[in-house]
């Protein structure tokens, strides 16, 4: 997976940082059509966030895990936040997650 690009946990908006903790799923999401300008100049990317967009309730807005338009950033910490993992893992995800589903994220 990708994580957040900056360590440690989230502490204010636009930290780029995971959130660590106990949290569950708030929904599951069809995000196909989403569209997302990373600010690293490459514009508006269509299908930014992959198949699904499982939103978590963390506290903070729009983090969740979601599949990706860069497969390569897998592994490494490059999101604005959220988990980020390959289109094909997310939609296994998909088959097995479920609203208020606990999730564990930790450093």
């Amino acid at each position: 997976v990708a994580v957040g690009r900056n360590p440690g946990n989230k502490r204010r908006i636009g930290d780029n940082r995971t959130p660590v903790g106990r949290f569950r799923v708030q929904s599951i999401e069809n995000s196909q059509s989403w569209k997302h300008d990373f600010g690293d100049g490459n514009g508006v990317i269509d299908g930014a966030y992959g198949p699904w967009f499982i939103r978590l309730n963390t506290g903070w807005k729009g983090i969740g895990i979601h599949g990706t338009h860069d497969p390569d950033s897998r592994g490494s910490m490059a999101t604005e936040g959220c988990i980020r993992m390959s289109n094909e893992e997310v939609r296994e995800l998909r088959r097995y997650a479920y609203r208020n589903m606990r999730v564990i994220i930790e450093e």
